[in-house]
């Protein structure tokens, strides 16, 4: 059973490329199929045995946000925390310095949605190393939008490069991370890039120069990963959730609603 207890969830950020709905919503609030996105990785976040998520929010949406909270049981503890200015992912992380109570947490993005029982397995089998971080890979047909694993000759997981125009692998790093506590003093240190944000693979290749990073590759046909922060992919992710409910009979991403009455 995992000693982490706490997590991150990411879903702040001005959603620029899901205009014009996100000019009056949180794109993390708009529908894949018949729940909000945020509702995937809050239910991964909860079968990995999360009891307590740091939501990072924008303070516009702070009032849609504990509306939907109060109307549902994660059974976990979700927190909203304001992010004043989107700056990259380890500075949204650094927003909940000093609020994780464990040794290691959890990072998730809210715009990633992950539907692969065999992944989450694995990743679950490493989180008890509470001085190393974890990341994961999944095989995309075109991984420059993406972080993109580099590997060396033995097929060792040596470097992370942020949408490369020439990309290393076919490896896509996606949205799903374990952090060590020591994270929070790696980010204070970390430069700005040319974006102007801090980025997530400076962090993840500090935790690599150290040897201190596990590397969990999705192997498995079944697993299924998209990043849905456009229409096109937002559409996809709705088709392909439908489908695979109607086909297999399962439900996804579903939680109890609360008896307000």
């Amino acid at each position: 059973m995992s000693r982490v207890t706490d997590a991150i969830l990411l879903a702040g950020g001005n959603g620029n490329r899901l205009q014009p709905f996100t000019f009056y919503t949180s794109k993390h609030l708009l529908p894949i199929d018949n729940v909000p996105m945020i509702f995937y990785p809050l239910k991964n976040l909860q079968l990995i045995g999360i009891k307590r998520v740091f939501l990072i929010v924008n303070s516009e949406h702070l009032e849609q946000w504990n509306s939907l909270l109060s109307k549902y049981d994660f059974e976990m503890e979700v927190i909203p925390v304001i992010q004043d200015r989107p700056l990259g992912i380890p500075a949204a992380i650094q927003c909940c310095s000093g609020m994780i109570s464990g040794k290691s947490f959890l990072v998730a993005l809210g715009d990633n949605v992950i539907i692969a029982s065999n992944f989450l397995n694995k990743f679950s089998e490493n989180l008890n190393d509470e001085s190393s971080a974890a990341i994961c890979g999944f095989n995309v047909s075109d991984p420059r939008a993406f972080g993109v694993a580099k590997l060396d000759a033995q097929g060792n997981l040596i470097e992370v490069i942020e949408k490369p125009a020439e990309p290393p692998s076919k490896l896509a790093i996606a949205g799903f991370y374990k952090f060590p506590i020591s994270a929070f003093q790696i980010i204070r240190e970390l430069e700005y890039s040319d974006r102007g944000e801090l980025e997530v693979t400076d962090l993840i290749n500090k935790f690599l120069s150290e040897g201190l990073c596990i590397f969990i590759e999705s192997t498995s046909a079944s697993d299924y990963w998209i990043d849905t922060g456009t229409n096109e992919s937002l559409v996809y992710a709705t088709n392909f959730v439908r489908d695979l409910k109607k086909n297999s009979g399962i439900s996804i991403a579903q939680f109890e609603k609360l008896n307000l009455n």
